[in-house]
């Protein structure tokens, strides 16, 4: 049996009303996906700096990370992938104040798509 998150649909997909995705909260270091569904958002909670791991390499795959603390200058956000690399670098810092970034993969890395700073 299969979960409305494990179906795949290709074609036009219309949504009349709202789209429910996964959304944590955390306060330390994260490794997304380490629960028991794929996380979409990740706001972050921080008092500290502290590295957000993206999950492996999967095409189409779409992430955003949100400081929520309003405090990502003091304390930076890196998000680092699991495999290749993130906009060209081995990591992407999110140092804006409430700032947030969208992360969609191609298979192998992972690009800026969308970006609050």
């Amino acid at each position: 049996m299969t979960t409305p998150l494990q179906r795949w649909f290709y074609g036009i997909l219309g949504v009349g009303g709202g789209l429910a995705v996964n959304v944590v909260t955390k306060t330390t270091a994260y490794t997304l996906d380490s629960g028991s569904v794929p996380d979409h958002t990740v706001f972050c909670n921080l008092s500290a700096a502290h590295v957000m791991t993206l999950p492996p390499s999967t095409k189409g795959r779409v992430v955003r990370i949100k400081d929520i603390a309003g405090n990502a200058a003091t304390y930076n956000i890196t998000i680092t992938p699991a495999s290749g690399t993130v906009e060209g670098g081995t990591t992407y810092v999110l140092n804006a104040n409430y700032g947030s970034v969208d992360l969609t993969c191609d298979g192998t890395n992972w690009w800026v798509t969308g970006s609050v700073l």
